[in-house]
């Protein structure tokens, strides 16, 4: 007997075998039983989810047929190959044609999204008046593809991506079917790797089965796939946080170089394992313990240092096709992440704050209560004196302190995140107080701008001047155009006064109307609220003396030369 692959085999027959879909095969199993069929589907989602088995297996339920193979009835066509309108156009002619023996005359068409402009407007005048007896499903991975013509006609179905618990109950069914030894790890490594298509996992474990014979071992895995175990990464991930930077090196080499991983695919995996992380610290179950026994010894670690290191992860995986040298890139983000700091949210550094500050207040209560006692007044004033010197001190350290911890972080922190500003932890919070929160919090507010009006003078408008004339440009060209020799008057607390030269009474008139633009234009560049006076200079020239231009021309040594060559005079 031929083998037959996995895929086929175990090829769901029925509704009730079909994984993952019960949001859809309960749909259709109902309209199935209360004869409430539409003319049309469409089936749209990824590729391996059951689209087209669930378009078979509705063909055979509306038919009442056994093999679909067999029927003259269910006709399936696959739009990747028959796209053109002849092929559309020889469909319709059929659809007319009554079924031979079943109720219905089902067309199922494959990547429907494959069609060109014209086969999709020959198949739109059907579906707007289809026959009694015909039923047409439509399947495609690319929905958006399909002109909204065709899916408003259709009643539309989303599959979804299987999750990987669903993957591997599937494939625990089927190696127990075919007597084959495993480990859930081992099925672990293969759902994930099939990114939830069914057809995929399925895919991979034949050629598992293939490798490995009888039983399926997890290092075996690793290497027919080219995946990476969560125990792998998850050493990797601990490394990271202690700061370990040639186990990390290690491990990294190990997976790429000797297991043979793509750089892009470790970055997309390890970045799946951080979000199990991230899932379990916010409280989600997790079916693995190991993570879970991990972070309750790492208390250290938050989210906020998890999405810290995933987004630094998905930048680099996004430039990683445009990088010649993608392993080196990997190795040198790997070194920045042990470099990290670990963040502490500003509702902490307040705590801190508080803290310190009642400390403070306790120090000097205690050391009133003694004066009032009457004990060693000398000594406690002078102790007094010296915890106010101390307190002035550590004012200053820690607004220097602050600063420095500020612009370390806010240079780290994106402008996606900026709302959630976090600031590395130092040693030096634990001298902070109330005094300095006003100053942290003003540092973090990136976009916020100062309202003073800033003091100018005819210097500071000639360094902005090209920033003047560049927005009236951006408004009107004309004005900027007739802008192009100004001179700076007077400045004082209300008014500018310019002067334009070389400009004729008809512009600088033109000029004048636009008047509001131009002080829109000074007032936003120097971010001041002045009036513009504008004052008429020096006037084009309409007429040049002709005679003073010839008197010029005829002192000019190479005149007489020209003239006697060719035989020219001057008129006037």
């Amino acid at each position: 007997m031929t083998y037959k692959v996995l895929a086929l085999k175990w090829r769901p027959n029925n509704f009730d075998q079909i994984i993952g879909q019960q949001h859809i095969t309960k749909a259709l199993k109902n309209a199935i039983k209360f004869n409430r069929i539409s003319h049309a589907f469409t089936f749209s989602g990824p590729r391996g989810v059951g689209k087209t088995t669930t378009a078979r297996i509705l063909a055979k339920e509306l038919n009442s047929v056994d093999d679909i193979n067999s029927s003259f009835d269910i006709i399936e066509m696959d739009a990747a190959s028959n796209r053109g309108i002849d092929e559309i156009r020889s469909l319709r002619e059929n659809v007319s044609i009554a079924p031979a023996h079943g109720q219905y005359k089902i067309y199922i068409i494959d990547e429907v999204h494959m069609l060109t402009k014209e086969a999709f407007n020959a198949l739109l005048k059907t579906l707007e008046e289809p026959p009694e007896h015909v039923v047409f499903i439509l399947a495609t991975t690319d929905a958006y593809k399909m002109p909204a013509t065709i899916l408003s006609r259709t009643q539309r179905y989303d599959f979804r991506r299987l999750s990987i618990d669903d993957i591997k109950k599937q494939l625990m069914i089927i190696l127990q079917s075919e007597n084959k030894n495993f480990n859930n790890d081992s099925l672990g490594l293969i759902a994930r790797k099939a990114d939830g298509s069914m057809r995929d996992a399925l895919g991979y474990l034949d050629q598992v089965i293939n490798y490995c014979e009888d039983s399926i071992d997890l290092n075996e895995i690793q290497n027919v796939l080219g995946v990476i175990s969560d125990s792998s990464y998850l050493e990797l991930f601990d490394a990271i946080c202690n700061k370990d930077i040639n186990n990390v090196i290690k491990i990294m080499n190990n997976s790429i170089n000797v297991g043979g991983v793509s750089v892009i695919n470790f970055i997309s995996d390890f970045n799946i394992f951080l979000r199990q992380i991230l899932y379990c610290m916010i409280g989600k179950k997790n079916s693995d313990n190991m993570i879970d026994v991990w972070i309750k010894n790492n208390k250290n670690i938050g989210e906020l240092d998890v999405i810290r290191i995933m987004e630094l992860l998905m930048k680099l995986e996004n430039k990683i096709k445009f990088i010649d040298h993608p392993d080196l890139a990997l190795e040198l983000l790997m070194i920045k992440l042990c470099k990290l700091d670990n963040v502490i949210e500003i509702s902490e550094i307040i705590k801190q704050l508080n803290h310190n500050d009642e400390n403070i207040n306790r120090l000097i209560d205690d050391s009133s209560n003694a004066i009032d006692k009457g004990a060693a007044n000398d000594n406690v004033v002078s102790e007094q004196n010296n915890i106010n010197k101390s307190i002035d001190g550590s004012n200053d350290a820690i607004n220097s302190s602050i600063e420095d911890i500020l612009d370390d972080n806010i240079k780290n922190t994106s402008d996606d995140n900026a709302s959630d500003i976090v600031v590395s932890e130092n040693n030096n919070l634990k001298n902070l107080n109330d005094k300095n929160i006003d100053n942290i919090l003003d540092a973090t507010h990136t976009d916020q701008q100062n309202d003073d009006k800033v003091k100018i003078d005819a210097i500071k408008i000639n360094e902005k001047l090209n920033d003047i004339i560049d927005f009236i440009d951006d408004k009107n060209s004309k004005t900027a155009g007739f802008m192009g020799d100004i001179e700076i008057l007077d400045v004082n607390d209300t008014d500018i006064k310019i002067k334009i030269n070389n400009i004729s009474k008809f512009l600088y008139d033109t000029l004048l109307k636009d008047i509001p633009l131009i002080k829109d234009a000074f007032n936003r560049c120097l971010n001041t609220d002045h009036n513009i006076i504008i004052i008429k200079g020096t006037e084009i020239p309409q007429n040049i003396d002709k005679e003073k231009k010839i008197k010029v021309d005829k002192e000019h040594p190479l005149f007489m030369d020209a003239l006697e060559k060719f035989e020219g005079k001057i008129i006037k």
